[in-house]
């Protein structure tokens, strides 16, 4: 028996979200392009180490991997004479056909036996929203060393020894 294309609900539906974000000024246009490279490079691992594994682990998986993923593939095209702008594009594109793929052919593989000791989703959800939070409030204006002002910065410089 096979599974159903279910999984191919949410590729299709954050394809569309990044797609018609990059069309739109502002915050709006930001937020709805996050998962080009915030989800998307995840994900497309997150299928291929856990196949066999529920769509919550792969989305608990995919989130978890995304960051090192999209910096991970970014430093090698960059680092290969690619601009940002292009190889930001090239990740986001290629790493949604890919999970694309992989989801399909995962919907038409034969179902294997359910693991044993799996989480209720609810538990995983909540687990990675307060892991999605953790992460951006650990990241305030203050703590990056680009945020301090220019003139701190001519200070420093300009400082005997």
């Amino acid at each position: 028996m096979t599974r159903s294309l279910g999984g191919l609900r949410a590729v299709l539906l954050l394809g569309g979200l990044a797609a018609a974000g990059a069309a739109v000024p502002g915050m709006a246009g930001a937020a709805a392009i996050y998962p080009a490279l915030g989800v998307f490079p995840g994900m497309a691992l997150a299928m291929l180490i856990g196949w066999r594994r529920s769509r919550s682990r792969r989305w608990l998986l995919g989130l978890t991997l995304a960051p090192l993923a999209s910096a991970s593939a970014g430093w090698v095209l960059m680092r290969g004479g690619l601009p940002l702008a292009a190889s930001a594009r090239a990740i986001a594109i290629g790493s949604w056909l890919a999970w694309l793929a992989l989801e399909w052919l995962r919907a038409r593989a034969p179902e294997a036996d359910p693991e044993g000791g799996e989480p209720e989703p609810r538990r995983v959800s909540v687990l990675s929203l307060g892991l999605a939070i953790a992460g951006t409030a650990g990241c305030t204006p203050g703590s990056c060393a680009r945020s301090r002002p220019a003139a701190s910065r001519r200070r420093i410089r300009a400082s005997p020894g």
